[in-house]
């Protein structure tokens, strides 16, 4: 049961600090809250943050002690969020100046 604790703690806090990042950046948006792109974001900040966390653990794993737990928690989530947004409008920017159409054409032998 001990060890299901640690879990259930573990998981409370990267679901807020998801919940917060979400938040977050809702708020620096103008305009109607969209709660399906809302729920995708936490999800996806939840799953970097545990991601980049477990990374972490694997390489020191004093960072899963309680005194600094918390602080790491929240700095990768945070960090974790800010990459995918990254690496989402990087390759959006670089997927929007691809001609698809002709990459189709050359493909399946089309003039």
């Amino acid at each position: 049961m001990e060890r299901y604790r640690g879990l259930i703690e573990d998981g409370a806090i990267f679901l807020l600090m998801s919940i917060f990042t979400a938040l977050k950046q809702l708020l620096a948006d103008d305009g109607e809250i969209n709660w399906g792109k809302t729920f995708a974001k936490i999800i996806t900040n939840l799953l970097a943050g545990v991601g980049i966390y477990s990374f972490l653990l694997s390489y020191k794993p004093w960072f899963h002690e309680y005194p600094q737990k918390i602080g790491v928690i929240m700095f990768v989530v945070y960090i974790g969020s800010r990459l995918i947004d990254l690496v989402v409008d990087k390759s959006f920017d670089w997927l929007k100046g691809v001609d698809f159409k002709a990459i189709l054409r050359i493909l399946l032998g089309m003039k």
